[in-house]
């Protein structure tokens, strides 16, 4: 008798069932989209090709490494970024100021190319 009250406890306390946790309600914040912006640098300051692009983000240029500058490069493709032009040399144009300083710019600019 008593093997069989152990035996009974044995097996009503071997059955766990899991619940899954419910995430309800969950407020994600809301982050405005950024512009990103890549440029060439023009051949006389870009020795060697060692710094061969320059990127801005939301206007503040972004120190990066090589292999993750060359990461991003890969993603974006390297043929849709638009080579320097000699006037951008001269005025610093995208490799010593961004092209679009902040979001209005960018806004303005993608709105005058699709007209």
């Amino acid at each position: 008798m008593k093997l069989l009250f152990i035996f009974l406890i044995l097996l009503s306390g071997c059955h766990h069932i899991k619940k899954e946790k419910v995430i309800e309600g969950v407020d994600y914040p809301i982050v405005p989209p950024h512009v990103i912006e890549i440029n060439k640098v023009p051949h006389p300051f870009n020795l060697n090709n060692f710094n061969e692009y320059i990127v801005w983000v939301n206007g503040k240029r972004v120190v990066m490494q090589r292999n993750d500058k060359n990461a991003l490069i890969a993603l974006v493709g390297a043929r849709n970024i638009a080579p320097v032009s000699d006037e951008d040399i001269h005025n610093g144009d995208g490799w010593l100021r961004p092209l679009y300083p902040d979001r209005k710019t960018f806004e303005l600019a993608l709105y005058q190319t699709q007209k």
